[in-house]
């Protein structure tokens, strides 16, 4: 970026001489006009997403408090008892101990750590530690390490692969992912990007989330290339953890949960499991990776999403 701006301003001053510095100012001030014209202002979309559907719900309050009703809560917990009862199934105990992993943000260094201690404890263990988890939960590179693990471990069950947890998948997630995305900010997105893709029949413009996607997939094999819905059955089955992503809304402070598994039940103060977990649990194991970091010497953060 900063050579393209050096190859701008070294032509306008090769050209123009003395007058350069009063068609600087007059290319900024156009720059900052043509920008800001609602017409051309790209913006960054998720893929999947219809944009060009005017009928999606108002992001006000009243619209959020009408989520959560009491039918949807209990529907919720049935799901999740559901779960709970065939992971439960699966295990060689009458009441074994329940795993939940949580990890925060850091980008690919919280990323390639969460995936070492996962391997580090599931060496360390007589018994399959990814066995024992109900659910994986955090935000930014630290749930990209934990989703990745869980594919692997879903096709360590069906018959793909030997070991999940080989170094080999650690070094693929360490992968380089700056350099794809720091050429798409300064080749494409600081224009108007023009390239376009189609995804389930919507088109979308190639921005630098596009390229961050291609290189993560070619970084890891392609094995996540697939929608969060193709987890439903193995989900739902226990055969793999629970997955509950909790990146934060930079324009308001709030918390979003995006989950297979619904879970009103966790966001509403009044209401509780009233024991249903217990009674199949002698005991609950949390391990939140970001205290592991800190214990460690390792630094820690959590990026808004």
């Amino acid at each position: 970026m900063a050579s393209m701006i050096l190859a701008v301003v070294g032509a306008i001053s090769y050209w123009f001489g003395t007058w350069r510095l009063v068609l600087l100012v007059f290319l900024l001030v156009l720059v900052d006009l043509v920008t800001g014209h609602r017409g051309l202002r790209f913006r960054n979309q998720a893929f999947g997403i219809d944009y060009a559907c005017d009928g999606r719900p108002a992001y006000t309050n009243s619209t959020l408090d009408s989520l959560f009703s009491t039918e949807q809560q209990a529907t919720d917990k049935l799901v999740v008892q559901g779960v709970l009862d065939q992971w439960l199934a699966r295990q060689p105990t009458e009441k074994p101990k329940l795993v939940i992993l949580s990890s925060s943000g850091g980008g690919l260094k919280s990323a390639v750590w969460t995936m070492h201690v996962i391997n580090q404890l599931e060496r360390s263990i007589s018994d399959s530690l990814m066995h024992r988890v109900a659910l994986m939960t955090g935000a930014s590179g630290g749930v990209f390490g934990m989703a990745y693990q869980r594919e692997l471990w879903l096709r360590q069950q069906q018959g793909f692969i030997t070991d999940y947890t080989k170094p080999f998948y650690v070094e693929r997630m360490a992968g380089d992912l700056l350099n794809s995305v720091a050429f798409s900010i300064a080749t494409n997105d600081l224009f108007y990007p023009g390239l376009k893709f189609t995804r389930d029949s919507l088109s979308y413009r190639k921005d630098r989330g596009y390229s961050f996607e291609m290189q993560f997939h070619e970084n890891t094999g392609y094995v996540l290339d697939k929608a969060i819905g193709d987890y439903r059955d193995n989900e739902l089955s226990a055969r793999i953890p629970m997955l509950m992503i909790t990146p934060t809304i930079v324009n308001d402070g709030r918390r979003l949960i995006i989950s297979l598994c619904l879970f009103h039940f966790f966001v509403d103060p009044h209401c509780h499991l009233e024991g249903q977990i217990e009674r199949v649990l002698t005991g609950l194991i949390l391990i939140p990776f970001s205290d592991l970091s800190k214990a460690t010497g390792w630094p820690s953060a959590r990026p808004f999403v």
